[in-house]
């Protein structure tokens, strides 16, 4: 089963992760459980405030999300090797060559412009390095796309060839064929090798659609429990700027969506639009964890509306002055890095209380 924890209280949610840990059965006590995080910052942030809810964190096994893919996928497959040829580290040298070989042909022609005069190998690994995280990409949100292209489409791309001649001389499959070959083989009667009894999804809002589809593949077999961090308790998928309304053909004096979702919150808005319109997973149950913001200050009356999904409009002097949301024009990344460390120094000084990881 898929069980669905969504809202605006990070640590809420943190707290019904580890009550759900807590409630292991007794024959899967020393089964590591399989914890799912976006990043590492994240792992060490829920490391402390697992420990500090539950007196001590252990026997946690924390994975980025292609790693449990990477998991999933040599479990049901034995016989890949320990490091994919496919990874985007192996892949550039995979392409190193092949980039000399395709450029003194007639198709490779922009690659071979790219390339002339001095610095041709400097700039051949540079292409190398930045068509490998490209296929990377691809093989986690554009497989349809590769499907095509190892079936010859589009013949005189010279992208397209490339991959066709990676496809051909690797003895694996890559992790595009992999993964659609793990959504049909599994998608209804038979149990995938390798599964933990659970696996916990922490704020991972950033996962491929295809990864979506394998978490919701396994929620059939075990519990997957997704614990999504979201601004606003209502559905905000279909949020949308002045551009993209411009385009859809709506009027430009239309009343207009909530401002600070639809300009700022695209990934997030894509990502719960694919969540809730449960076309890749099917929640047995979904629970809503909220905190409710303070407006005594303005960032907390700005937090309200986009909690409530809110276009609040302000009246002149309606807004007391308080610093708790502040804007700096600065002339440089460097600028902007030495005043967001001063006013955290700032803040550290004024609030004892304070601690970094806040």
């Amino acid at each position: 089963m898929f069980h669905l924890y969504y809202g605006n209280d990070l640590r809420g949610l943190a707290r019904v992760l580890g009550e759900r840990l807590g409630d292991a059965d007794a024959d899967r006590l020393l089964t590591p459980a399989v914890v799912l995080i976006p990043q590492t910052g994240m792992r060490r942030w829920l490391e402390i405030e697992l420990a500090e809810q539950r007196g001590v964190v252990a026997n946690v096994d924390f994975k980025l999300p292609g790693e449990f893919v990477a998991d999933v996928l040599r479990a049901a497959n034995p016989a890949l090797p320990e490091r994919s040829g496919f990874d985007r580290d192996v892949l550039r040298w995979r392409l190193l060559p092949l980039l000399a070989e395709i450029a003194a042909e007639p198709l490779g022609a922009p690659v071979a412009h790219y390339l002339g005069g001095d610095g041709a190998a400097l700039k051949r690994l540079q292409l190398a390095r930045e068509l490998a995280a490209a296929f990377e990409r691809y093989q986690a949100y554009r497989r349809p796309l590769l499907a095509a292209w190892e079936n010859d489409a589009e013949p005189h791309d010279w992208q397209a060839e490339l991959w066709r001649r990676l496809v051909r001389a690797s003895a694996e499959p890559s992790r595009a064929q992999l993964l659609g070959d793990y959504l049909r083989r599994y998608d209804r009667a038979a149990t995938p090798p390798g599964l933990p009894p659970r696996v916990s999804v922490f704020g991972c809002l950033n996962v491929s659609p295809d990864v979506l589809r394998l978490l919701g593949v396994v929620a059939r077999h075990v519990e997957v429990d997704a614990y999504l961090p979201t601004p606003c308790r209502e559905y905000w998928g279909d949020q949308r700027d002045l551009r993209e309304r411009l385009r859809a053909g709506e009027s430009p004096l239309a009343e207009p969506d909530q401002p600070l979702l639809a300009s700022l919150g695209r990934v997030g808005r894509e990502f719960f639009e694919q969540v809730f319109s449960y076309e890749e997973i099917q929640p047995a149950s979904e629970t809503l964890v909220v905190r409710e913001p303070s407006r005594a200050t303005l960032l907390g009356r700005i937090q309200a509306d986009v909690l409530e999904l809110r276009c609040a409009h302000a009246e002149p002097g309606s807004v007391a002055a308080d610093d708790s949301l502040r804007v700096h024009r600065c002339d440089s990344p460097l600028r902007e890095v030495q005043v967001l460390r001063d006013r955290l120094l700032a803040r550290f000084e004024r609030d004892a209380t304070l601690r970094p990881r806040d």
